[in-house]
């Protein structure tokens, strides 16, 4: 589950037309080999969607987080 926004509409142009998306996602990992071990962490992140490619939608992500 994510909880994000796109505070702006679509920006640039040309190839760079896209939109940013900025949000919080959780993420939760266990391991039980070699050792039982738990991580967890909140992570902010921002998102911009390239959508000049008509119905395929790259993008490029940048996150960060502490566990």
């Amino acid at each position: 589950m994510r909880l994000s926004l796109l505070p702006l509409g679509p920006t640039l142009g040309g190839g760079l037309y896209g939109a940013l998306e900025i949000g919080l996602e959780p993420f939760a990992q266990g391991y039980v080999e070699p050792v039982r071990a738990y991580f967890a962490r909140l992570a902010a992140l921002g998102r911009y969607h390239f959508l000049s490619f008509g119905r395929f939608v790259p993008y490029l992500e940048v996150a960060g987080a502490a566990g």
